[in-house]
């Protein structure tokens, strides 16, 4: 489906950006396709936090595509899951994050939002 409608827009567009950080082999256009994935892992280098990284993802059905996924980015990969369209587990990801004790923290889903990045955050600096 991805690639069907990659093929409808890119007459219409001068970039196309995929809204998903899963990964996408094989995709092709005739304009350049951002994918958010690429853009974490680039990120995750530049800022020097590839060593420990904690990946927080919606299901735990998702932990062995994220190793995978994450594996060439990263030394060390800790996982946590958190749907963020359900009940967010505040307790389990802090706990999981306390107990890895990682350089960085990806929320690695487009549906995550700023109000999840806060409630981590203010979690660690109470």
């Amino acid at each position: 489906g991805v690639q069907q409608r990659i093929t409808e827009l890119e007459s219409e567009c001068d970039l196309i950006v995929v809204l998903c950080t899963g990964t996408f082999d094989g995709l092709s256009a005739a304009v350049p396709v951002v994918f958010p994935d690429e853009v974490l892992h680039e990120r995750v280098r530049t800022l020097g936090i590839a060593r420990r990284l904690h990946v927080i993802a919606p299901t735990a059905e998702q932990k062995p595509f994220l190793t995978a996924k994450w594996a060439t980015a990263v030394d060390k990969l800790s996982f946590t899951s958190s749907s963020p369209y359900q009940e967010f587990y505040l307790a389990d990801v802090v706990a999981d994050i306390s107990a890895s004790r990682p350089e960085g923290v990806v929320l690695d889903c487009m549906g995550y939002r700023g109000e999840h990045k806060a409630r981590i955050l203010d979690s660690f600096l109470q």
